[in-house]
């Protein structure tokens, strides 16, 4: 379960910023983002660097990631990069959850 709800979170991150249609599984949700981020790559570069940004996508890590791997297309490359980061946050939002749970009196 804690994958689709992953993927759940991470579709309605990626929606606004690349038009993300609905999908059932991540290789789907990949697919569809390495899409968009090639067309974005030809034809608004700046965008998606902008997008990048704010996602908070290592500038460091995708120039080392594109380096290492000049046979894989770029968006496939910063796909992952992307669900990984997004993962990242989906878990840390849910331990946070967790800790929720904290008694009235005890609460500030």
């Amino acid at each position: 379960m804690p994958e689709q709800d992953s993927l759940i979170f991470m579709q309605e991150v990626l929606q606004r910023d690349f038009a993300i249609a609905p999908v059932d599984k991540r290789e789907q949700l990949l697919q569809q983002l390495a899409d968009a981020i090639n067309n974005m790559i030809s034809t608004d570069s700046s965008r998606l660097i902008s997008i990048l940004y704010r996602l908070d996508i290592d500038e460091q890590l995708l120039k080392k990631q594109l380096r290492e791997q000049p046979d894989t297309d770029a968006g496939v490359v910063i796909a992952a990069l992307i669900e990984k980061r997004q993962w990242q946050k989906w878990k840390t939002r849910q331990e946070f959850k967790k800790g929720s749970d904290i008694p009235d009196d005890e609460k500030w």
